[in-house]
């Protein structure tokens, strides 16, 4: 099983890879930076907002799985920088999806949303059947990924899933970055 883990240098990322390293998977990750990973694990410098790259990358690898879990994060930041979290939030997402399609049609992605896509509620329970009313740029682009995804799924045969998590933490999270 070939594993493909974008933004595999973020919090999650070295969790997902430990795991799937765990169950018998060869894992590659792509990372604007680059950075140094677990040593079974091969990481490409891809900035997702470069299309001829990432369709290189994922011809290169043939992954059976996509995780997509690069973004920007930090909904308080998305109010400073709004066009950042659009391109890359959505438009990296557009390209991680089209590369996969032109590629490797029969792949299987995850698309890591955010519980963001629901806004700040004053009381109730959250659940799926919740109507989504994102209150920030990030929360706002984050559905925009989940509706481009969707659009992926039902007109172009992309294999896709959508998780919405809502803020985790842990072992390895960096200070301030919920």
């Amino acid at each position: 099983m070939k594993c493909l883990i974008t933004g595999i240098s973020g919090f999650v990322g070295g969790y997902l890879s430990r795991q799937l390293l765990e169950q018998g998977a060869v894992v590659t990750g792509l990372d604007r930076a680059g950075s140094e990973h677990h040593e079974e694990v091969r990481v490409l410098t891809c900035d997702l907002l470069d299309f001829p790259s990432l369709v290189n990358h994922v011809s290169d690898v043939a992954p059976d799985y996509v995780f997509h879990l690069a973004a920007l994060t930090h909904p308080s930041e998305s109010l400073r920088r709004p066009r950042e979290f659009y391109l890359v939030n959505v438009q990296g997402t557009v390209n991680v999806l089209e590369a996969v399609r032109l590629v490797n049609p029969e792949a299987r992605l995850l698309l890591v949303s955010s519980g963001h896509v629901y806004g700040l509620r004053n009381q109730g329970v959250i659940d799926e059947g919740c109507p989504p009313q994102p209150d920030n740029p990030y929360g706002v682009t984050k559905l925009l990924a989940e509706s481009v995804a969707l659009s992926y799924v039902r007109h172009l045969g992309v294999h896709a899933v959508i998780a919405r998590p809502f803020n985790h933490s842990g072992p390895g999270r960096a200070r301030g970055s919920c």
